[in-house]
């Protein structure tokens, strides 16, 4: 009877050989690189990748050795730098990166490994650097910029990745100090400067700092 089991054990093993398998991965020191489960020579499910002092660095999701899933990303000290998501190898979805701190530095959602739709900016201090949206991968429409403290820089729209349509921008005080008009990416038409009254006169928009 206990021959007959094992022989049905081998079987099944010839048979089905689809389980997941151990696998490590290691640097020329010997330390650890990266642990998880292969099938049929892919990585699948669960991924550990380490820094050569031991350090996790990453942890991704497989499915038929291609990215796929929640991935999370680690600094040298151990502080989460990333949160992303893949499909079949390509980055969709939500993703958020950190400053060092934990603070966040971007986030956003990314079609086909591409920018899409509205990417949020951040300096260190947690105030908003810059808020716009994407097109396949490039800035298109409505842009935002802001200084430091948060106060508006300079607003306008991108096409194509390029600066197209009016532009406005602002003194550190907040107030409307340049306006003008961009085509392709570049200056054309009347550009003015405003004073602090208010008032405006025309400038030459090849000089505009």
């Amino acid at each position: 009877m206990i021959k007959g089991i094992k022989l049905i054990a081998v079987c099944f093993w010839m048979i089905c050989p689809c389980f997941g398998q151990g696998q490590k991965e290691y640097y020329n020191t010997g330390q650890l690189k990266a642990e998880g489960q292969t099938e049929k020579g892919k990585k699948e499910g669960v991924w550990n990748f380490y820094y050569p002092n031991g350090t996790l660095s990453a942890e991704e999701n497989y499915e038929e050795g291609k990215l796929h899933g929640l991935a999370h990303y680690f600094g040298f000290s151990g502080h989460l730098i990333a949160k992303e998501n893949w499909v079949l190898g390509l980055l969709h979805g939500e993703s958020t990166y950190y400053y060092s701190k934990g603070q966040i530095e971007k986030k956003g959602k990314y079609e086909e490994s591409l920018y899409q739709g509205e990417w949020l900016f951040y300096y260190l201090n947690g105030k908003m650097k810059r808020k716009g949206r994407y097109l396949n991968g490039l800035p298109d429409g409505k842009w935002t910029f802001y200084y430091e403290d948060g106060t508006i820089w300079q607003e306008g729209n991108f096409r194509e990745g390029k600066e197209d349509g009016n532009w406005k921008f602002y003194s550190t005080k907040g107030h409307l100090q340049f306006f003008g008009k961009y085509e392709n990416g570049k200056r054309v038409g009347d550009w003015f400067k405003y004073n602090r009254m208010g008032k405006r006169k025309r400038i030459n928009p090849d000089k505009l700092e």
